[in-house]
């Protein structure tokens, strides 16, 4: 039998889920809440999940209580606090892979790569490449959540993030399922939203809306969905969603049955029915829930942002260790040149040592070598990927449009300018777009290509409308050759 905590350590309260397995059969043993006394209400903390001081005592109480001392535990950053990729590379082991993901790092990251903390999870392909999915955090926030579980006499298993527990949950409840799905996650005034197919987070962003009603979600659902699409390939846009799932401490019955509504599938809520237990669970505590169950996967198997912290850490202790030899073998070194003073060396001696000097010379100009190639690798990766990406676009744009603006065609040709069209009701709705994309760091040379008013006889009802085309190109963009065929210069589009 296997057990396995999942921790949600929230701003005023933690969250948490006992799992346990039996021969293959999965059943909740415990769960809970534990509130965090003097910290008012819920703050919106998007960057970081960590807690005040009072926190910390009641993360020591708590484990205390329920006698997890030595226990190991797995807990989450929030996806607002990450940056995912996916990245397409040549099918090899973990570790060559991991050099490779290490170098994309270097120009993908927005912030610097020795102060990150990544890890990835590899999807292998039939034709002998390989899907990655990244996972990058500033190295500070898992730190603290390190120093908070350690504090209360805790092991940590493993950093996760929320995005990634949900579809955890999701894979487990719907194993077979082959339909595409939008995991809405609400949390305070913060919405999670990730695009799932087969089982596999595709796209995920966090969004604050002014509300969190059923219409708004309802848009920000339909945006999710296309940016979706756009990232699985599929090349076409669904006339409806395949399923909305709702998670978190703000789903209810209520909402579901709205956005069903709107969406056109029955809205429901993650149903817990399929594990032993964990029918009276709720919602606010599907995200601990995912977290314990990605702690009954092998270490090997699960990402871990605590990696390349915990690697860091054990390199540092080890270091006075792994010195002492060099200093014994340095005092041999300066024994031996005493003694060949004092006694005066002989022709051998010469030799030994001017060959000694010659081998040196070779080493040093083998490191510069080295450096140089290293550098040439940088410029010819920087030369063929862009240093930011057409989801990021995408992205602004989502949060520029609001919910005067209606997406319907994005167009994106490595090396060529993304187009933009869409609907908006007013012209100042596509100037305020026009403007912000040019403040996008994303974008340069960002232009209003057309401007054409129509009319929708919507409901038998005139509505005058407002048909724009945008174009800019993407920082860092150039062709991977210059000269392609016809079918390669066809753009991927989203209409």
């Amino acid at each position: 039998m296997r057990r396995s905590l999942g921790l949600e350590i929230g701003t005023t309260g933690i969250r948490w889920v006992e799992l346990e397995e039996d021969r293959g059969r999965i059943a909740v043993r415990a769960s809970g809440t534990a509130k965090i006394d003097g910290t008012g209400e819920r703050a919106h903390v998007p960057q970081a999940r960590t807690l005040p001081s009072a926190g910390d005592e009641a993360l020591r109480a708590l484990a205390a209580e329920r006698r997890w001392r030595g226990r190991e535990v797995v807990v989450s950053l929030p996806r607002a606090a990450v940056t995912l990729r996916w990245i397409p590379l040549p099918l090899a082991p973990r570790e060559e892979t991991a050099g490779m993901v290490e170098l994309e790092a270097m120009h993908s990251l927005p912030f610097q790569t020795e102060d990150a903390a990544w890890d990835f999870v590899s999807f292998p392909l039939p034709d002998g490449r390989q899907e990655v999915l990244v996972v990058a955090a500033r190295r500070q926030l898992v730190q603290d959540l390190r120093r908070q579980v350690e504090a209360a006499g805790l092991r940590l298993g493993a950093v996760a993030v929320d995005a990634l527990a949900t579809t955890a949950l999701y894979q487990t409840l719907l194993p077979a399922t082959e339909h595409d799905a939008v995991l809405l996650d609400l949390e305070g005034e913060v919405a999670t939203l990730s695009f799932v197919r087969e089982g596999r987070l595709l796209l995920s962003r966090s969004v604050s809306p002014e509300r969190q009603d059923a219409e708004t979600l309802a848009v920000e659902v339909r945006r999710t969905l296309v940016a979706g699409m756009m990232a699985g390939s599929s090349g076409h846009t669904p006339s409806s969603v395949g399923a909305v799932w709702l998670t978190g401490e703000g789903a209810s019955e209520r909402l579901a049955r709205e956005l069903g509504a709107i969406l056109g599938p029955e809205g429901a809520l993650l149903p817990k029915n399929r594990l032993a237990g964990g029918e009276e669970l709720s919602p606010s505590l599907d995200a601990p829930l995912g977290l314990a169950l990605l702690g009954l996967r092998p270490a090997g198997e699960r990402l871990d942002l605590g990696r390349t912290v915990r690697m860091e850490t054990e390199r540092r202790t080890a270091g006075p260790t792994r010195r002492l030899p060099l200093l014994v073998g340095a005092g041999v070194v300066v024994l031996a040149v005493l003694l060949l003073l004092l006694f005066g060396p002989s022709a051998g001696d010469r030799d030994l040592a001017s060959a000694a000097s010659r081998a040196q010379a070779e080493v040093r100009q083998l490191e510069t070598r080295r450096k140089q190639v290293e550098g040439q690798v940088r410029m010819l990766t920087s030369a063929v990927t862009p240093e930011h990406s057409y989801l990021d676009v995408l992205n602004d744009v989502s949060a520029l449009a609001g919910s005067d603006i209606w997406l319907t065609q994005y167009s994106y040709d490595r090396g060529r300018p993304i187009v933009i069209r869409g609907t908006a009701r007013t012209n100042d709705a596509v100037a305020r777009l026009v403007e912000g994309l040019r403040r996008s760091p994303h974008l340069e040379r960002v232009d209003l290509g057309s401007v054409t008013r129509a009319d929708s006889d919507k409901s038998k009802n005139k509505i005058s409308v407002v048909q724009f085309m945008i174009s800019g190109t993407l920082r860092g963009d150039q062709p991977l050759q210059l000269k392609r065929s016809r079918a390669a210069r066809a753009p991927r589009q989203v209409s």
